[in-house]
C-alpha cells in the first residue's frame, strides 16, 4: 500500500480525501486539508498492524481506539474503524476545536512522516478568534487592575485601548508621586560632586607642598621661583550624576511616549467615554506633566548639564550614591517602569482549556464583554470572581460566579447596583423559599441563563433583571430551532422567570393594586450571537426575535459594542425612569 493512501479524511457526505505526508516535520504550508469546525468528519487509518498514527490533539477526543505508547503519547493502531472527529446528533464535548494540527505516521519499518489537520472556526475569522483570546486575557487584567487602583486609592481608571503595561506605569507613578517630589527637592539642593586634586605651577605658596610637588619642583630647575603644589577641585562630574542623567531621560521618554497615547484617545478616540472616565484620563495627564516639568527642572540645573548621560549598575557598584535615597529612587523607579511586567499576575491553567473550546470561549469573553461595557457606562466592581485584594493568579470564571458593580458618579444611576452573573442555575421552583439571597424562581425546565443581570436599588431590593444568552452559532439556526431548542428557552425567560421582588417589601408593597399584574421581573432579553450567515434573511429574523420582546446583538471582536451598550444603558434608563414614576405616582396618593 502506499504510504499517501494509508490516512483519509471522509465528509458527512462521504466524500474522501487522503492526507500528504512529508518528512519535513514544520512545514505545513502546502500539504495540510482544512475542514471548519462542527461539522461532521471522520478519519480513517489503513496500513499493516505495526503502524501507528499520532494525532495532537487526541486528548480532545473520547474513544477507545486511542492507545498510550512506552512514554505516555496518543496514537491509534490501524484498521480499527473510523475516528469521529465530530458528530453534530451527540451532545459532543469531545471534539476537535478551531487550530492546526501535526499527524506523525510511524510505520512499520521505522520510517516516520508527517501531515497536518486544519479546523478553522465556523462562525468567526480565525483572526477574530486571536482576538477573542487576546481580549479575554487583556480585559480580565485590565478590569482587575482597575479594581486594584480604585481600592489602593490611585485615581486611575483602566482603559481598554491603553496596555496593560501601560496602566501599571500610570499605578506606579501615581504610587510614587510624593517620593518623586522630595527626591527631585533633595537632589536640585545638594547634588552629589566629588574632591579632586589638581597640581599647578604658582608663583605663591596658596597651599602645602606634598611629596609629588617636591618631586615635580626638583625635577624643574629652572622654575625655581615658582611652586608646584595642588588645590582642591569640586565636581559635579561623577558616576551617580551620570546615572541620575540617563534616568532621568529614560523617565522623561516613557512619561512622554504615554502622555501622547492618552492625548490621541480623549482626542480621537471613537469610544464615548463617561465624564467619570474623561476626569480619571485627564488627572492621569496632569501627572504626567508634573513628572515631565520637574524631570525639566533637574535637567537645567547648571551643574548637570555638563554631565554626561551614562548607565551605571548600581547593584555592583560601591558608589556612595547607594546610601543616597533620592539617588537611588530615580533608578529604581526607572527600573520598575522597565520591568512592570513583573507585577503582572498569572492566569489560571484552566484558562488554557477556553482557548480549546470555541463555543466556552465566546461564552465567557460575551461575559467580560458585559463587565467592560458596564465599566464604561460608569459601573466600578466592588466584588467577585477576580475583584479582591491580593489575589495570587487570575481564577477561572466557574459556573455561578457572581461580580457586583456600583455606580461611581453618573448621577442617571444613582440608585442602582448591579449583580452580573455568570451560568447560575435558578433552581427555586415555587415562590415559598424566594430570599433577598436568593430571589427567583421559575415554573420552566430552562434554569440556566449565561449572563444574567440582576439590578437592585439603594437598599439592596431587587427590581429587574436581564437576561443575555451566548449562542456560538448562526442566528438562523437559534431561532430555527424549534419547541425544545435554543430558541423557545431564550423566548420564555421573561415568562418563566419569577421574582416576589419588589413588591413583598415595605418600601414597594404599596405598588401592588396599581401596576398591572403581569408585571415581568424580566426586563429584557437578548441573544449574543458571532454573526449572521444569511443576510437575505436577517431582517426577518430580527423581526421575529423582536417580536418575542428578545433583542438579538450581534457582537464579535471589533463589532457589536455599541449595539450593547445601548441594549444595557436603555434597560437601565427605563428602570430609573420607573423608579422615579413610582415615586410620584406614591407622592399624588
Amino acid at each position: 500500500m502506499d504510504l499517501q493512501d494509508k490516512v483519509s479524511l471522509i465528509s458527512q457526505h462521504g466524500n474522501r480525501t487522503f492526507f500528504e505526508f512529508s518528512e519535513n516535520k514544520f512545514d505545513y504550508s502546502n500539504i495540510f486539508l482544512s475542514i471548519k469546525e462542527n461539522v461532521n468528519y471522520r478519519l480513517e487509518f489503513t496500513g499493516e498492524s505495526k503502524d501507528k498514527l499520532y494525532i495532537d490533539g487526541l486528548d480532545l477526543i473520547d474513544t477507545e481506539q486511542i492507545q498510550h505508547d512506552a512514554k505516555g503519547k496518543l496514537f491509534i493502531y490501524p484498521n480499527t474503524g473510523e475516528l469521529v472527529l465530530y458528530d453534530y446528533k451527540k451532545n459532543n464535548e469531545h471534539k476537535y476545536l478551531p487550530g492546526i494540527y501535526r499527524l506523525k505516521l510511524v510505520t512499520a519499518s521505522k520510517s516516520t512522516l508527517y501531515s497536518w489537520l486544519k479546523v478553522s472556526p465556523k462562525f468567526i475569522t480565525e483572526n477574530e478568534l486571536e482576538s477573542m483570546k487576546m481580549d479575554v486575557e487583556k480585559k480580565v487584567e485590565g478590569l482587575a487592575r482597575t479594581f486594584d487602583a480604585n481600592t489602593n486609592g490611585t485615581l486611575t481608571n483602566y482603559s481598554f485601548e491603553l496596555t496593560t503595561h501601560d496602566i501599571a506605569t500610570l499605578q506606579v507613578l501615581h504610587e510614587r508621586k510624593l517620593r518623586f517630589t522630595r527626591s527631585v527637592y533633595d537632589v536640585s539642593n545638594c547634588p552629589r560632586t566629588i574632591i579632586g586634586n589638581k597640581y599647578r605651577w604658582s608663583c605663591q605658596l596658596n597651599n602645602a607642598i606634598d611629596s609629588n610637588g617636591i618631586k615635580k619642583m626638583a625635577s624643574r630647575p629652572d622654575k625655581k621661583k615658582q611652586v608646584y603644589s595642588k588645590k582642591h577641585n569640586i565636581s559635579f562630574i561623577s558616576k551617580e550624576n551620570m546615572a541620575l542623567k540617563q534616568n532621568l531621560r529614560l523617565l522623561k521618554q516613557i512619561i512622554s511616549k504615554l502622555k501622547i497615547k492618552i492625548d490621541k484617545y480623549i482626542e480621537y478616540s471613537e469610544i464615548k467615554y463617561t465624564s467619570d472616565r474623561q476626569e480619571t484620563l485627564k488627572n492621569d495627564l496632569c501627572v504626567l506633566a508634573f513628572y515631565c516639568k520637574n524631570i525639566d527642572f533637574l535637567l537645567k540645573q547648571s551643574w548637570l548639564k555638563d554631565v554626561p548621560s551614562k548607565e551605571i549598575n548600581f547593584n555592583n557598584s560601591n558608589s556612595s550614591a547607594m546610601l543616597n535615597q533620592s539617588y537611588l529612587f530615580f533608578h529604581e523607579l526607572v527600573w520598575k517602569l522597565k520591568h512592570n511586567s513583573h507585577l503582572a499576575i498569572s492566569f489560571h491553567r484552566q484558562y488554557s482549556y477556553y482557548w480549546h473550546r470555541t463555543d466556552l470561549l465566546y461564552e465567557i469573553w460575551g461575559y467580560i464583554k458585559v463587565l467592560d461595557v458596564m465599566q464604561q457606562m460608569g459601573f466600578q466592581p466592588i466584588s467577585g470572581w477576580i475583584f479582591k485584594k491580593g489575589r495570587k493568579s487570575f481564577e477561572p470564571l466557574e459556573p455561578g460566579t457572581t461580580v457586583v458593580m456600583r455606580n461611581s458618579k453618573e448621577i442617571k444611576y444613582a440608585r442602582i447596583t448591579a449583580k452580573i452573573i455568570y451560568t447560575k442555575e435558578i433552581n427555586l421552583i415555587s415562590p415559598e423559599k424566594t430570599s433577598e439571597a436568593n430571589p427567583l424562581w421559575r415554573n420552566t425546565p430552562h434554569r440556566v441563563p449565561d449572563i444574567r443581570i440582576d439590578l437592585y436599588d439603594e437598599d439592596n431590593i431587587l427590581l429587574n433583571v436581564f437576561i443575555l444568552d451566548t449562542k456560538y452559532r448562526k442566528l438562523e439556526s437559534v431561532v430555527a430551532s424549534g419547541k425544545e431548542g435554543s430558541w423557545q428557552q431564550i423566548a420564555a425567560y421573561s415568562d418563566s422567570i419569577k421574582s416576589l421582588f419588589p413588591f413583598n417589601t415595605n418600601k414597594y408593597r404599596w405598588l401592588k393594586g396599581i401596576l398591572p399584574p403581569k408585571y415581568s421581573i424580566v426586563g429584557r432579553t437578548s441573544i449574543l450571537f458571532p454573526g449572521l450567515q444569511n443576510a437575505e434573511v436577517s431582517e426577518k429574523l430580527v423581526q421575529k426575535t423582536m417580536r418575542r420582546e428578545v433583542i438579538p446583538i450581534e457582537l464579535r471582536p471589533g463589532f457589536g459594542d455599541e449595539k450593547l451598550k445601548r441594549f444595557l444603558k436603555n434597560g437601565i434608563s427605563e428602570i430609573v425612569e420607573r423608579l422615579n414614576n413610582w415615586e410620584q405616582i406614591k407622592f399624588q396618593n
